[in-house]
Parts: structure tokens; sequence; C-alpha cells
């Protein structure tokens, strides 16, 4: 996405929810390490915003993260668990574990009996179908361990070890890895 720095603008049109996602996570980090709070600040305004952009599915149950383009993506709610989790561990007065599990949720309904998992939820119609992304499948996995690691709840990890295991058996059948 771009930033017009005179205007101190975003474009609008072009942001991207999963980068926001991912910054959030890294903020959280920077401030586990420096301690410093303008960061923990800056991470929590950048969650109210991601909540802003959650959706309900699954009669209530879950939610997805709804992108500018209309999508639903599914390592846009990886990120978000682990931006969650990290906020959950950091910052307890305002970490929220009930809606990262909601996210969660939406994870385990985007994964195959096989253990692959899909990039996109079908909201318009337009969606890739499948699984298209290269990373999305890791930031899932990422988002369910860390949030194993606070509420140990098997399906989880169990949900993620699947994942893994479908990713490295796929990967082995290829000529040559990808990135």
């Amino acid at each position: 996405y771009s930033y017009q720095a005179v205007r101190d603008r975003v474009n609008e049109r072009e942001y991207n929810i999963v980068r926001h996602a991912g910054v959030l996570f890294a903020l959280f980090q920077l401030y586990a390490s420096t301690r410093d709070p303008r960061y923990l600040e800056a991470a929590t305004r950048g969650v109210n915003f991601l909540k802003s952009r959650f959706r309900p599915f699954d009669g209530g149950r879950g939610v997805y993260v709804l992108d500018n383009d209309g999508k639903a993506k599914l390592g846009a709610a990886g990120l978000t668990v682990l931006a969650l989790t990290n906020q959950i561990e950091l910052d307890s007065k305002r970490g929220n574990l009930s809606q990262a599990k909601q996210v969660a949720q939406f994870i385990l309904s985007m994964q195959g009996a096989d253990g692959s998992f899909r990039s996109y939820y079908r909201l318009r119609g337009d969606e890739p179908a499948g699984s298209v992304s290269l990373y999305y499948p890791g930031e899932a996995i990422l988002g369910l361990v860390a949030l194993y690691r606070i509420t140990a709840e098997p399906r989880l990890i169990d949900a993620a070890r699947k994942g893994a295991d479908y990713l490295i058996d796929y990967q082995r059948k290829m000529r040559e890895l990808p990135q």
C-alpha cells in the first residue's frame, strides 16, 4: 500500500489489511524488546482499527477480517491472531481473548480435511479458489500456534500440525521449492 507523506494520508484503495495486521505483530514485538510505550500505543491504535474490519460469520461464532478490496483473506486472519495474542501477553487489560478465538474459528473453518487451507473466504464470488497464496497458510498456522500457547486448546495445535504436515508433503513433491 502507499502512504502520501506530503498529505499525511494513506491511499485507501491500495490499503492492505494483511500488511496492517503484520505491522501490528511487528510493533508488539518491538514493544516487547524495547518497552517503549510509543510502540504499544501505536499497536493499540492499529488493533482498534483492525477490529473495525471484523465481520461475523458462522452464526456469530467466528469473525473474518474484511480487507478494503472486499475480500476476506486467510493471511489477514493468521496475522490478526498473532497481533491479538501479542496484545494479550503484553497488555492484558486491553487484550481480548474472545476475539482472538473468534478469528481462530475462521481459520479453522478455512482448513480442509487434508490439512490444506483455502486462501479466500467466498463473499463476492470472484475470489480465487483453493490455496493460492504462498504465505497465508504459514501465517494461519503461526496464529493458531500463538493462540494455543495461551489457551492450550488441542484443536488449535492439531490444526496447526495438520496444516504444517500438508505443506511439507506438498512441497516435497515440488521440483523446485518456492521462495
